[in-house]
């Protein structure tokens, strides 16, 4: 029989065993992958790759030159191209979907923005954290854009967790979604508070780690250690292969499918 690494457990343990509903011990998420069989049932999320937010000089980096922050910028430039890899993944196997979210106020003064980000300042200009309706600055990044006249999604946020601000839960929840493929930024910020609302809401969520981005390789490292008890930590090479159907089954698809 196969076996398994599990948590809370030293032994390893059939699929038959460890796929029992309700479970005597559970599958470690680290060994789980998103089969072809379900790819209809995944959803990509960007999170705040923006003009606001990604760009020297614009948004909340303005008064600040790339010079300044050399890791983020760079990051940033790494991150962009491995979500346009995911999302030509996601896009080309015609089954799963892509979701942006991006923080833009419903009003033009962004009093409707949370507390938190009226409380996030620029050192340099102490502007707030506040988008206003329909400002370039909530645009996303022309490389990984959402394609015009298609099925993508496009959610405005005004607080950390787009869970908590938004109807994003009832729009996955519509749409089938079962796993939850998370990229964007900051990495400890945004990305992770999402992780852990949708850990929480039942979504298998899978953060692409070199699809984040943070302001220190420190915050980055911290991030990705506060989420591995919410999420499964993968690359973006892994989570393309899977995207592109080669993930043929995975214990997890079964069970999911029989008890969710």
């Amino acid at each position: 029989k196969a076996t398994v690494s599990v948590l809370n457990c030293d032994a390893a343990m059939s699929w038959p065993e460890a796929t029992k509903h309700p479970p005597r011990r559970y599958i470690s998420r680290q060994v789980l992958r998103i089969p072809k069989a379900d790819l209809a049932r995944a959803a990509v999320l960007v999170i705040d790759v923006q003009q606001y937010c990604s760009v020297p000089g614009e948004g909340c980096w303005e008064g600040v030159a790339r010079g300044d922050a050399p890791y983020f910028f760079d990051r940033v430039d790494s991150m962009v191209g491995n979500i346009a890899e995911l999302l030509a993944a996601a896009r080309g196997n015609g089954a799963s979907d892509v979701v942006y979210t991006v923080i833009e106020a419903l009003t033009q003064d962004g009093r409707d923005s949370s507390l938190d980000y009226k409380l996030s300042m620029n050192s340099k200009t102490h502007k707030a954290m506040v988008v206003p309706k329909g400002s370039a600055g909530a645009a996303v990044l022309p490389r990984i854009a959402p394609l015009p006249n298609s099925n993508e999604m496009l959610i405005p946020k005004t607080s950390c967790s787009v869970f908590q601000s938004t109807n994003i839960h009832y729009v996955l929840r519509n749409l089938g979604t079962r796993y939850l493929i998370v990229c964007g930024q900051l990495t400890n910020q945004c990305v992770e508070s999402a992780v852990r609302d949708a850990a929480d809401l039942g979504y298998f969520v899978t953060v692409v780690e070199d699809a984040c981005a943070a302001k220190s390789p420190q915050e980055h490292a911290a991030g990705l250690f506060n989420m591995k008890g919410f999420a499964r930590i993968a690359t973006a090479a892994e989570v393309t292969e899977e995207l592109a159907g080669k993930v043929l089954e995975s214990p997890f698809a079964s069970h999911s499918r029989s008890h969710l």
